[in-house]
């Protein structure tokens, strides 16, 4: 559906009131997570409110790819998962998309051409599991052992779940587990039943499926238990978040030792968990994003999950991931407090930026039949590039701001400029924005049965 036209000009205007930049769609920009390449790490994804960054130099430079040449738009943050010759996927609403220069892309084959794509799991040996959320179609979990060129059917079709999460055991491949919830359901007495949470556990690489109760779990408003990951030593041990159960906004982190037969809470934030990753050491880091300065946001375990404790450093933590080298990259606040979109850390605690928005090099560069250069290189990137104040000198060498912040330039945009002298140019990037916002489709993850 379209957005109300009173909705848009109230998001634009007051997005542009607040000294920040805006995004492409009138989302406030901000980092949503991180992919890096198998083995040789050189290639990192940034998934963005605006779209995909992404280096193939280990960091060095980032170039922009803009949602349209990927295949979405609106309110989504696509996952994503990249295979060890670089193929990239994508799972949007419409379609698992593929590209294996990050130019061309692709609707893989099959059902996945039709699904909206929840999650995306990239399994210890290459393979790739999609969970499929669809409305008025079966939907169903799938595996390619091919690099995505056949996906099949993993014996999980059904005309009323939403699959929303799916993690592999990294010590047993054929340890699969899946999460997600039944749509509203007529009752025998005439009312409507409530959405109901769905766990499954295979032991088999998903030939066959056992559904367990989710002891010891509670839910929030709607019962929504998103799967984070599968201890890389020990595959009975599986940690999940259920979403929305610790005063609606917050979470309750649960770890499992028997394969999900129970659960156990080990953490309660007071915002979503964002970020989640088992280290090659067996620490746990946990990350939240607000922007409350007393309230923590990344937590740290060196028990295994069993008990948390506040990190050292507090970050506004939106996701995480380790490289095959031991480092850690994490979405960080691009303005204040963190000033960095993507940072990196070897121990978890120091952390240092290593791109901000307005170091972004270029559009990512592609032959004029694609999308990415017709639309986002020829015509988009230009305003993007001057809301973020790009190339107007790089921030990579300098460790300090103009006030002695360690932010390096001012993060550039149409915003930071300030009400007075930017006045013009808010009122340039918010009428375009506005119009750029009626024109294009909205479409979010559903946290509840979603609508199409």
């Amino acid at each position: 559906m379209f957005l109300p036209v009173f909705r848009v000009t109230v998001l634009t205007l007051a997005l542009c009131a607040v000294p920040h930049p805006v995004g492409a769609n009138g989302r406030f920009p901000m980092s949503t997570d991180v992919f890096v390449k198998p083995v040789d790490s050189e290639v990192i994804l940034l998934s963005t409110t605006f779209g995909l960054l992404i280096s193939s130099d280990n960091g060095a430079t980032f170039r922009w790819i803009c949602e349209e040449a990927v295949g979405y738009g609106g309110v989504f943050d696509p996952d994503y998962a990249i295979g060890a010759d670089g193929t990239i996927f994508a799972g949007t609403p419409d379609a698992l998309m593929i590209s294996s220069d990050g130019c061309a892309w692709n609707p893989a084959a099959g059902d996945l051409a039709q699904h909206w794509v929840a999650d995306i799991e990239r399994g210890p040996d290459g393979e790739l599991w999609v969970a499929t959320s669809t409305t008025a179609r079966p939907n169903d979990v799938y595996l390619s052992d091919d690099n995505g060129q056949i996906f099949a059917a993993k014996n999980m079709r059904s005309e009323t779940a939403f699959w929303r999460s799916v993690r592999v055991a990294a010590s047993n491949p054929q340890r699969v587990y899946v999460t997600g919830y039944t749509q509203a359901q007529s009752t025998l007495d005439g009312g409507v039943g409530g959405p109901e949470p769905l766990f499954y556990r295979s032991d088999n690489g998903g030939e066959s499926w056992m559904q367990i109760d989710l002891v010891g779990v509670e839910f929030g408003p709607q019962p929504l238990f998103l799967l984070h990951g599968v201890d890389p030593t020990d595959p009975d041990v599986v940690f999940a978040r259920s979403v929305g159960a610790n005063g609606v906004i917050g979470d309750f982190l649960y770890r499992s030792d028997n394969g999900g037969t129970s659960w156990a809470k080990v953490l309660e934030t007071g915002t979503g968990i964002r970020a989640f990753v088992i280290r090659k050491s067996g620490d746990i880091i946990v990350g939240t994003v607000n922007n409350d300065a007393d309230m923590d946001r990344v937590f740290v375990s060196t028990n295994g999950g069993v008990g948390f404790s506040p990190a050292a450093q507090q970050p506004q933590m939106g996701c995480i991931a380790e490289d095959e080298n031991g480092r850690l990259l994490a979405c960080g606040a691009n303005w204040e407090p963190d000033f960095f979109a993507l940072g990196s850390s070897s121990d978890g605690v120091n952390w240092t930026k290593l791109v901000r928005f307005s170091e972004m090099k270029s559009a990512y560069s592609c032959p004029a039949e694609t999308l990415q250069a017709s639309l986002c290189e020829s015509r988009l990137w230009p305003t993007l590039c001057e809301q973020f104040a790009c190339n107007r000198g790089s921030s990579n060498d300098v460790d300090a701001g103009p006030s002695g912040d360690g932010s390096g330039n001012d993060g550039g945009g149409c915003c930071d400029a300030g009400a007075g002298a930017a006045g013009s140019v808010i009122l340039t990037a918010a009428t375009g924005l506005l119009l750029l916002a009626v024109l294009r489709r909205r479409r979010s993850k559903p946290l509840e049965p979603p609508s199409q």
